[in-house]
């Protein structure tokens, strides 16, 4: 050995070389496997309103109750004039002029100004917002104005009171449609969601024919302003995707932030969910996505599933989601009780709920599957973020076992690991005699 040595120093320092050129990918797998530990869960408000309403609790309570399940994170939908109108604490109308004149006496509701436009009008599209504070008709006439490309409005402003008649705008936009325009968070929403220690992760609905440059910048200032780590879109489109303004806006938001792209599974848990463009997206941002498990209607669905008494099944599919799926994000919504409908068709306004809170405590304290007697992770914490941009393992061991001697490189091949393409992670979090069958 000695003479072997003395022999061929150069050989024996290459393979010294190679040896910890190896160690790199070994590291960099290390730490994967490490951060694969990790998950997070984001909570839809939507989801824990509607059921706090049917709940002894308040909304307070049991937004205090899940911050203290370790659960950080708020997913807030942008409203829209109607989404407003629809929530009985908030005090914003939107309605057609045929609604709004719908009424025995319809004319004494309103100003005579307000009322005049309404029996001049000769389109049934043609509509109506008015708020019963300034506050909140100045928040929708600048939400309108920043968002919506040369918007026009007749507009009336008497104490407290404002009104806005909104019609056919210079594109062909009809005033009806205008209604379904996302305008922004409610800022009496905000405040609540930050008075019980939540970061607010905002969304937004894209729509046909109001996705443009204005929309991005607007949405893009939110996104912004709450310092959003992930970017979940939702609609038909990506946010900006009618103009390249627009779409380069995003890229360079993503970039610059460092926001993850939220990659949301499809409900029968194959793929991803994708819009046009998304490709581009992913590849002009360095591929930095994350995968996000949905509850989806009949997941929320699964409660006293499967001979268990309660939330069990649930956790199981957590499990699923992050151990076989490299899920990082659990999208969390309320567990429906067991005799609703929900079908793709299903009213969700019908929809009753779990309101026992020690339900909610087991799906999420357990951090286990009900069938396995250990945690199947580690408390919540940081999302890895997964990057096409690096180099594979395989590659630099490659690399490496080009510059050794034929032996040891045989013994570097051998012991590298091998990545592949699969969106699973590299090996189970747990080790588990039985494999897990698929939700």
């Amino acid at each position: 050995m000695k003479r072997f040595l003395k022999k061929d120093k150069l050989l024996v320092l290459l393979a010294l070389l190679a040896l910890l050129v190896s160690l790199v990918p070994i590291a960099g797998r290390m730490q994967t496997e490490e951060n694969n530990k990790y998950y997070e869960c984001v909570l839809d408000y939507s989801s824990l309103r509607a059921m706090a309403r049917q709940s002894e609790m308040s909304e307070d309570e049991w937004l205090d109750l899940f911050r203290s399940l370790g659960v950080d994170k708020v997913a807030l939908s942008e409203a829209s004039a109607l989404d407003l109108h629809q929530s009985a604490a908030i005090p914003v109308h939107a309605m057609t002029v045929k609604k709004a004149m719908e009424n025995y006496g319809w004319e004494d509701s309103y100003p005579a100004e307000v009322a005049a436009w309404l029996r001049e009008s000769t389109d049934v599209s043609d509509c109506l917002i008015w708020t019963e504070t300034a506050a909140g008709y100045e928040w929708i006439l600048d939400a309108f104005t920043a968002r919506f490309e040369d918007f026009e409005a007749k507009t009336y402003l008497e104490g407290e009171h404002g009104f806005l008649f909104i019609q056919q705008q210079k594109n062909g936009m009809k005033g009806e449609k205008l209604l379904d325009l996302c305008l922004g968070i409610w800022p009496d929403t905000v405040e609540l969601l930050e008075r019980h220690g939540y970061e607010i992760i905002p969304r937004t609905v894209t729509k046909k024919d109001m996705n443009g440059t204005k929309f991005a910048a607007a949405y893009i200032d939110v996104l912004k302003h709450y310092d959003a780590p992930y970017f979940m879109n939702s609609g038909k489109e990506l946010v900006g995707y009618e103009s390249d303004e627009g779409w380069d806006m995003l890229v360079q938001y993503l970039n610059e932030s460092g926001a993850s792209v939220a990659m949301m599974e499809q409900n029968d848990q194959s793929l991803n969910l994708t819009w046009p463009g998304i490709e581009d997206l992913l590849n002009e941002t360095g591929y930095h996505g994350v995968r996000v498990f949905n509850e989806w209607a009949y997941i929320q669905n699964r409660y006293q599933y499967c001979g268990y008494e309660g939330p069990e099944e649930i956790t199981n599919t957590f499990f699923r989601a992050i151990a076989e799926r490299n899920c990082k994000i659990i999208y969390l919504k309320m567990i429906l009780e067991p005799d609703n409908d929900v079908s793709w068709d299903a009213d969700e306004k019908e929809w009753t709920y779990v309101t026992d809170p020690a339900d909610y405590e087991k799906m999420l304290k357990d951090q286990r599957p009900a069938h396995l007697p250990t945690s199947f992770c580690r408390p919540r914490g940081v999302t890895f973020r997964c990057s096409r941009s690096m180099t594979a393992p395989n590659t630099m061991a490659r690399m490496a076992a080009g510059m050794a001697p034929r032996r040891i490189r045989a013994l570097l091949l051998e012991a590298t690991p091998w990545y592949t393409k699969s969106p699973r992670p590299f090996r189970p979090i747990i080790a588990a005699s039985t494999a897990q069958e698929t939700v």
